[in-house]
């Protein structure tokens, strides 16, 4: 009877180390994969230089980097947009996507939006190069990158297929990048340069996944049981996200004291235009990412009319889509900073103009 029970006793406890060992395995590949299962598409726009300098391809090298750097996150699944893609000349033979939306490059989120939709994008990112420093003797390069993050479908009508009138950003990001710091460097900028970009896009693409750093990356692509803890921490992430807030966003409800919008406005009549000129908001202690200017013509609504090229450092825009014959223009302006946040709207007054 004594050996009986000990040999039921050695097959519980096999079986219990069986299983232990069996779910220890199982697991971290069931949360691989349901990490691989959640990988959205992302299409990252041409980023734009604002900075005025560094390499002439620059932000060319920019929009393959940071696509690179988000393809490589298992949160998502990068795509480079360009005229040439075999994606894009498919959506616009089919009528899908405009020829000349194509040749003119994107002007504005609704037309990025409009064309992310028509290719299957989960989400889409407009990034801009806000400033770009070479140093000598060391030499080195630091620069800044930051953009905004779209989801697609939140801001697509899903009656009409067009995109809304106030589209809310998913994420934003500000981030630096540095290459290291070289003494005797006598090589190429582009070197450098390349560098700092990648830095830059890899920190782009931990925030738009939602985590605070570079290191997080590497310990989610890290194997054994850190992806169980990873899991755990994206959760508690995601809740934390889901019950505060953003706390701004692009129409967001609630509103930082600190987001400012613009200051010393003023609006004249230039030739077959108007001109509006501003100040930047100083008293704040976020960083500005750029503008946006609404315009009504004699009777509401308000309809924006900025490209989306009027980032940091924008003081002045000239509207020269004017009608013919004499109409009153009022028009308004505010700022979205690289936190996400989003000023209130400052109006600029009412204009009667005869064209």
């Amino acid at each position: 009877m004594k050996a009986i029970r000990s040999h039921y006793l050695s097959r519980s406890t096999c079986l219990a180390l069986i299983l232990v060992l069996v779910s220890g395995l199982v697991t971290p590949c069931l949360s691989v994969a349901w990490a691989a299962g959640a990988a959205k598409t992302v299409l990252v726009f041409p980023v734009t230089n604002a900075s005025g300098s560094g390499p002439g391809n620059l932000a060319d090298r920019a929009s393959g980097v940071l696509t690179m750097a988000l393809d490589a996150d298992r949160s998502y699944e990068g795509m480079q947009f360009t005229s040439t893609s075999p994606s894009v000349r498919r959506a616009v033979s089919e009528g899908r996507i405009r020829q000349v939306d194509v040749e003119e490059g994107v002007q504005d989120i609704g037309t990025a939006l409009s064309m992310g939709s028509a290719l299957g994008a989960d989400y889409i990112v407009l990034s801009t190069i806000q400033s770009s420093t070479v140093k000598d003797n060391p030499s080195s390069v630091e620069l800044i990158l930051s953009g905004q993050m779209y989801e697609v479908p939140a801001n697509i009508n899903p009656t009409t297929g067009e995109p809304i009138a106030e589209p809310k950003v998913f994420r934003a990001f500000g981030v630096s990048g540095a290459s290291t710091v070289r003494a005797k460097y006598t090589g190429p900028e582009d070197v450098l340069a390349q560098e700092a970009l990648r830095d830059a896009a890899a920190k782009a693409a931990a925030s738009l996944a939602g985590r605070a750093d570079v290191g997080q990356v590497k310990a989610k692509k890290s194997t054994s049981g850190g992806y169980k803890w990873l899991l755990l921490g994206l959760l508690v992430a995601g809740a934390a996200i889901a019950i505060g807030g953003s706390g701004g966003g692009d129409g967001g409800a609630v509103v930082n004291p600190d987001a400012l919008p613009p200051t010393n406005l003023r609006m004249e009549q230039a030739n077959d235009a108007v001109g509006l000129h501003w100040t930047e908001p100083t008293a704040t202690t976020l960083t500005v990412l750029r503008y946006q200017i609404e315009r009504l013509i004699d009777n509401p609504p308000f309809s924006r009319i900025d490209p989306g090229t009027l980032g940091q450092g924008s003081t002045f825009y000239f509207d020269y889509e004017l009608l013919t014959g004499t109409h009153t223009y009022q028009y308004r302006i505010r700022t979205i900073y690289t936190s996400g946040d989003v000023s209130p709207y400052a109006n600029f007054g009412a204009l009667t103009v005869t064209k």
